[in-house]
């Protein structure tokens, strides 16, 4: 999968990962992606998970 694909399972399947899983799929992201998703994504926990990945 690339990145392209990756970002659009965490945008709209989310909820089908662990907290785990997705920083496990997102673990080779440059800080730009992850601070993206940290800023973009529509559930809450999530955007807060990547924000406390980021500090």
């Amino acid at each position: 999968m690339d990145k392209c694909d990756i970002i659009q399972q965490i945008m709209f399947d989310w909820d089908k990962y662990s907290v785990e899983e997705l920083f496990e799929m997102t673990k080779d992201f440059p800080l730009k992606l992850l601070r993206y998703i940290a800023m973009e994504h529509p559930d809450n926990f999530v955007r807060k998970a990547f924000l406390e990945l980021l500090m």
